[in-house]
């Protein structure tokens, strides 16, 4: 899983209402060793841009509507054994996402804790882009583009839910 960290930046319109601009970013890297010296390594960054409105509804209840433009760089690489060149593939990924949010946030003085309870972003346009195979992988085509027609799928193309992201900030 992709844990990502992220900045927002929020302004009271009115008393309830709140225009927020918000940036996230995450990678993993993964390498793993097989026991006849091949290995696997997988790289995985993110970003994310959004703009999104959040309306108080209650005392602390919000709904919060947006518009996320999110970028991926995905790559795999495989070595069968030490001697041999490492196959090698991936993509740049790119999509534009609706998402909307219920949740609470509670404030004290300047500090600020809320959770999103829960959430859904919803690809409303997805792109990939600068797909590549080396060589070694060109010589497994099928099984690449099986793998990366995946992982465009899960990372680029998929309606993701959120479940209880909790975030801390200060107002000012």
């Amino acid at each position: 899983s992709l844990a990502t960290t992220g900045l927002s930046l929020g302004y009271h319109y009115t008393m309830n209402d709140l225009f927020i601009l918000e940036g996230t970013g995450g990678r993993y890297a993964d390498g793993f060793s097989f026991l006849s010296n091949g290995k696997s390594n997988t790289d995985l960054t993110a970003q994310s841009f959004g703009f999104h409105f959040k309306q108080f509804t209650g005392n602390s209840f919000y709904y919060r509507v947006g518009l996320d433009y999110r970028n991926l760089t995905y790559k795999y690489s495989y070595g069968p054994n030490a001697s041999s060149q490492f196959e090698e593939a991936g993509f740049k990924g790119e999509s534009l996402a609706a998402s909307f949010y219920i949740g609470n946030q509670w404030q004290w003085e300047n500090f600020t804790l809320g959770c999103d309870w829960i959430g859904v972003s919803a690809p409303i346009y997805s792109q990939i882009k600068d797909e590549y195979k080396n060589s070694e992988a060109q010589l497994r085509n099928n099984y690449y583009d099986d793998k990366l027609n995946n992982y465009y799928d899960v990372f680029v193309k998929r309606i993701n839910a959120n479940v209880l992201r909790f975030y801390l900030g200060a107002s000012f």
